[in-house]
This record gives structure tokens, C-alpha cells and sequence, in this order.
């Protein structure tokens, strides 16, 4: 009896962690629209969009909009401390921090999305711009969760690259079966066990035989030493823009 209340026990406390890890899971939101620049229906649409490239490219696109910033704390601060706070240090990803006063959008970047994004910055902001000046809100963050979708997209699947190391493979086996039958053929000489078997007899007659020195080769190795200095740069990347 007791051995079944414990297993019964057991079985609770599972039962229970999974639904506390599901109810984490579904609470780590990808839009916050604190400042309300979006309707119920806009949100819904945008958080799907977000959802689904989370959810294919394994990767963060978050969007989140304030009024202002609290005092003393620049958009970057905010951006890298909101990203932190909802899906950690070491996750790939990025967050699009909306202000409206300053009205000033800034994007962080973390992990990959260094890599990626950090590149395409002046492009998205560029193509945002305009939507953003217009408080074409829903059009502006659609834009930016496609954009970003396109880049991280491009950058995991290599579509050309993969073309090129699939046709050098190919080439590459081809010319091994040529050099393997061409090898094949070149059987004119019989294996001797001594290199002077191969010479015909008395084609070769040495009568004198010296030791040059000709030359003398050193090799250096430079030892490198440990700098003193700090390590530059952070965890975080990004840029941003006023519009």
C-alpha cells in the first residue's frame, strides 16, 4: 500500500512539472505591446507571424513597444536587459525595442543573430523607415519579422553553396575512378625488394663519391606571451535608429 501512495506521489509531482514547464513555454511572449499601438486583431496576427519563425528557424524575432524609457537608460540598455529577461543570454535571436518618446527604434541581437542580423541592420531600418514615420505600425513590424525570417533562412540553408560542394563531390569522385584506372594500368615494371634490381647492368660505374656541405637550415618558432588587457565586446550586438 505504501509503495503505490508513493508511486502515486511521484507520478503527481511529474504530472505537475510538466504542466509548470507547458505554462513557462507559453508564456515567453515574442510581441509586448505595452504602448498600444496595435489592435487586439493586429497583435494576434503579428504573434502568429512570430511564432511560426521561432518555431521553423529555431530562432527569436521579438518585438516589444514602450512609451518611454526609464530614466537613465539608453534603448540599447533596455533592449539587451528585456532580451535577457525573457529568453536568456544564451539564446539565438533578436529584439526590436519601439520607443515613442524618444521616438527612436532599437534592435538587439544575441547569439547568431549577431552574425545574421547585425549585417542587415541599415537594410531593415531602411525598409521600416518609412512605415514607422507613418505610425503604420502592424505593416512596419511585419516587415521587420519577414525580413529577418528571409536573412536567417538564407543564412541556414546555403542553397548555392550546397549546389557547389554537391557538383565538386561529383567531380571530385569522377576524377578519383579516372586516376584509379589509370593506376590499374600501370603494372609495365615488376616490384623489385631492392632500389638497384630496377638499374640494367653496367649502365651506371661510379668512380669517385664525395660529401658536400651545401647549406644549413634554422627553423624559429616565435613564442607568444599572454596580453594584460580586457577582452572586448559583449554578448549582445544591434543598432538603432530614430524614425
Amino acid at each position: 500500500m505504501k509503495r503505490r501512495i508513493v508511486a502515486f506521489c511521484f507520478v503527481l509531482i511529474f504530472v505537475f512539472s510538466l504542466g509548470a514547464f507547458s505554462v513557462s513555454a507559453a508564456n515567453e511572449e515574442l510581441l509586448i505591446d505595452e504602448a498600444g499601438l496595435l489592435t487586439a486583431e493586429e497583435q494576434q496576427t503579428l504573434s502568429k507571424q512570430l511564432e511560426e519563425i521561432k518555431a521553423e528557424q529555431n530562432f527569436i524575432v521579438a518585438i516589444v513597444t514602450m512609451e518611454s524609457l526609464p530614466e537613465e537608460m539608453s534603448s540599447q540598455e533596455k533592449a539587451e536587459e528585456l532580451y535577457d529577461e525573457l529568453y536568456g543570454e544564451d539564446s539565438d535571436g533578436c529584439l526590436l525595442l519601439r520607443t515613442l518618446n524618444p521616438r527612436y527604434v532599437y534592435v538587439c541581437t544575441t547569439g547568431t543573430g549577431r552574425e545574421i542580423i547585425d549585417p542587415k541592420l541599415e537594410k531593415i531600418f531602411d525598409k521600416i523607415e518609412d512605415d514607422m514615420l507613418d505610425d503604420n505600425y502592424p505593416k512596419a513590424f511585419g516587415k521587420y519579422a519577414k525580413l529577418c525570417n528571409k536573412y536567417v533562412d538564407e543564412t541556414y540553408h546555403f542553397p548555392l553553396l550546397r549546389n557547389l560542394l554537391i557538383s565538386l563531390a561529383i567531380g571530385f569522385l569522377i576524377a578519383l575512378i579516372v586516376v584509379l584506372i589509370m593506376r590499374a594500368q600501370l603494372k609495365s615494371v615488376k616490384a623489385q625488394n631492392l632500389a638497384q634490381e630496377y638499374m640494367k647492368e653496367g649502365s651506371l660505374n661510379v668512380t669517385e663519391a664525395r660529401d658536400l656541405y651545401l647549406y644549413s637550415n634554422i627553423s624559429k618558432t616565435k613564442i607568444e606571451r599572454e596580453s594584460s588587457g580586457g577582452s572586448s565586446g559583449g554578448s549582445h550586438g544591434g543598432g538603432g535608429r530614430s524614425m
